[in-house]
């Protein structure tokens, strides 16, 4: 099985706090790290673990921090042949503040992964064309998300691709373009507060964020929030999933749950699980990545997921 990711490779600077920064004041914190991130990489590190073939299009700079990024993919034995690495834009940043190790704010600077050209993705075609599972990410703009997806259906995909993107980071979506998406894409993932960006909505609910993107599209919709569970809809069905059990007062981080979702949802459904069994594959990856306040190192493999659910369905539970 292939897994291609086309989204951002980033560096994160996490800084822990027990407060806010308020306007004009500082905060000190004796807790700052830095580690690999971006939806991309999170993605493409994540398919690796789970024993499949992960292959990454993306940008870095030509930098100390692009070199380090480099060096994880090549640990987890990723392909990055489609990776470039960018000598005019320095590799991009995002500045994490979390609060008590819990809820957190982001600032980013997407740089060199907001600079992926046309001409990168055609010469990728041969890796469109020998991919199950492709994930697309808006990190890398509309205009080359719009290109990636006009080529893969002039190349006549394999039937049994499996194409979805990740509407993260949010930015307002018209409807013409969702619709102009979903000619090629199968499904389409956010969370519930992203989802009132892509929509353009003051508040919505999941329930109506997962419909909304179905009326527009024609296609399925995955509202995801992560131990929280989520909801569901295409055109035949809709429902609502449930929560992992999880003890809040365990959790330590979220950062790359949805991207984790995303790639164990995908990877369960091509190899011919069932919608409700992929999600739950899905919703357990995700549920791995709170026990951790480093996002890197909590990505799971096949072994603890499979086990955990194993787990799950002795105790009775059920994700539908």
């Amino acid at each position: 099985m292939y897994i291609t990711s086309i989204g951002g490779l980033l560096i994160d600077l996490i800084f822990d706090t027990p407060e806010w920064p308020k306007p004009g004041l500082s905060v000190t914190t004796n807790s700052y790290h830095v580690e690999a991130g971006g939806k991309g990489l999170i993605q493409a590190v994540s398919a690796a673990r789970l024993g499949v073939h992960s292959a990454i299009i993306g940008r870095v700079g030509d930098d100390i921090f692009g070199e380090s990024l480099i060096k994880v993919l090549d640990y987890e034995d990723v392909d990055r042949r489609y990776l470039i690495q960018d000598r005019q834009y320095p590799t991009g940043v995002v500045g994490v503040i979390r609060k008590d190790f819990g809820e957190e704010g982001y600032i980013g600077a997407q740089e060199a992964s907001r600079e992926l050209k046309k001409e990168h993705i055609d010469d990728a075609a041969e890796l469109f064309a020998n991919s199950d599972v492709l994930i697309l990410n808006l990190d890398v703009g509309t205009e080359i998300i719009s290109y990636t997806l006009d080529s893969i259906a002039k190349h006549s995909p394999p039937a049994h691709q499996i194409r979805l993107i990740t509407l993260s980071p949010p930015q307002k979506i018209e409807a013409s373009l969702l619709k102009q998406w979903a000619k090629t894409l199968e499904y389409f993932v956010v969370n519930e507060k992203e989802a009132t960006i892509v929509l353009g909505k003051e508040k919505i609910s999941g329930e109506e964020a997962a419909q909304q993107i179905v009326n527009i599209t024609g296609k399925q919709a995955l509202i995801t929030e992560g131990y929280n569970g989520g909801w569901f809809a295409s055109k035949k069905e809709a429902f609502v999933f449930n929560p992992i059990p999880v003890s809040p007062e365990h959790v330590l981080g979220f950062r790359g749950a949805k991207d984790v979702f995303c790639v164990g949802f995908a990877s369960a459904l091509i190899q011919g699980s069932s919608l409700h069994d992929a999600i739950l594959y899905g919703c357990v990856a995700s549920s791995r990545m709170l026990f951790n306040s480093s996002a890197i190192l909590a990505i799971p493999d096949t072994h603890s997921i499979q086990g955990t659910i194993r787990k799950l369905l002795n105790t009775g539970f059920k994700i539908i």
